[in-house]
């Protein structure tokens, strides 16, 4: 079984959204019903699986009460504001490649999905596909994609361009009215995928009018680079679950087994393959994390314990000096002297 990928930085204008519409209480709400930390929105970069993506949304949409919270969350999206991937696509000479860099890079920014180039006559259709879009309440993270396709086109085509069409894979309903107000395009439902269809012609005509800064040159190696933080083995699934977790606590074998769509006992299973428990499991990140939190000046050994989920700073103390063989206020004396 895989389990797959997104950002953060997916989530776009979500937060503020819900913020505007149902305020703090709201926002936290949204997160909480994934067992997922707000601190997360503090690293654009960070991943996200993909199915918590599509309940963000899916959660948002029911605590904001809009019908299209996609469309209306990423309306004015910029797509150079994306770590990474953003400049990569925005340094190409024309739309064509810039599409063609898009379809490069989006493995490198998430997994499970594919970004398909077709053309056919006078259209060219930009299409995406996920292996999660059947899953309940993926029309709100689709409208996400569909605004992210259009961002790349407008920023070689100019920001009044519109789609000739506009194909969805979700069922028709009174959110096609909302499509119609966003696009004033044609919009077709039950699709194999989504999609914007631009002309054919354009994607060779628009260029790219924008001079790089230096400094701001991004290749594909930095790319791969940037795409290797995506889990791989189901260790490593476990172990990015168990790191989103642990400033809520939300770390049991039951609440991770529930975001993997697997019984506890199939996650146990699955580990001892590789000669891990899951309590191990756990120890290993809160201690991989607090040699990262320590080896800075920055937070207290009280902080420290309160982002690992610990219950008190004694029962931290105790923990990282059993692994450690020293305790946390030593073990970052030892790295302040360290060069």
């Amino acid at each position: 079984m895989d389990v797959n990928f997104g950002r953060i930085s997916d989530l776009n204008g979500l937060p503020e959204l819900i913020v505007q519409y149902a305020g703090d209480e709201g926002l936290f709400e949204a997160f909480a019903r994934q067992s997922l930390p707000l601190e997360l929105l503090d690293t654009p970069e960070a991943l996200i699986p993909m199915r918590d993506l599509i309940a963000l949304y899916r959660n948002a949409a029911d605590v904001s009460a809009i019908r299209s919270f996609g469309l209306d969350s990423a309306q004015d999206l910029d797509i150079s504001s994306f770590p990474i991937i953003g400049p990569f696509v925005l340094q190409a000479p024309n739309l064509r490649q810039a599409l063609v860099r898009f379809q490069k890079a989006l493995p490198h920014y998430e997994n499970g999905s594919r970004l398909t180039l077709q053309e056919s006559g006078n259209d060219f259709i930009v299409g995406y596909e996920n292996i999660y879009q059947n899953m309940v309440g993926f029309r709100h993270a689709g409208d996400m994609t569909i605004r992210i396709i259009q961002a790349v086109i407008r920023a070689f085509a100019g920001n009044l361009w519109q789609p000739r069409r506009v194909l969805t894979c979700y069922p028709k309903g009174p959110w096609e009215q909302d499509f119609e107000e966003a696009f004033s395009s044609p919009i077709e439902f039950r699709k194999k995928g989504i999609a914007l269809v631009l002309e054919r012609d354009l994607a060779d005509l628009a260029t790219n009018d924008r001079e790089t800064q230096q400094g701001e040159l991004v290749c594909f190696a930095d790319l791969r680079r940037f795409g290797q933080d995506l889990p791989i083995g189901f260790p490593d699934i476990v172990a990015n679950l168990v790191g989103s977790g642990l400033p809520t606590g939300s770390i049991s074998l039951d609440s991770i087994s529930a975001r993997l769509a697997l019984g506890p006992r199939t996650v146990q299973r699955r580990l001892d393959e590789y000669g891990l428990n899951f309590r191990n499991l756990v120890t290993r990140c809160r201690m991989k994390r607090a040699r990262e939190l320590l080896s800075g000046a920055e937070a207290s050994v009280e902080q420290v314990s309160l982002e690992l989920g610990y219950s008190s700073v004694s029962h931290f103390t105790r923990a990282f000096s059993k692994d450690h063989g020293i305790g946390p206020s030593e073990f970052r004396q030892t790295r302040q002297v360290s060069p």
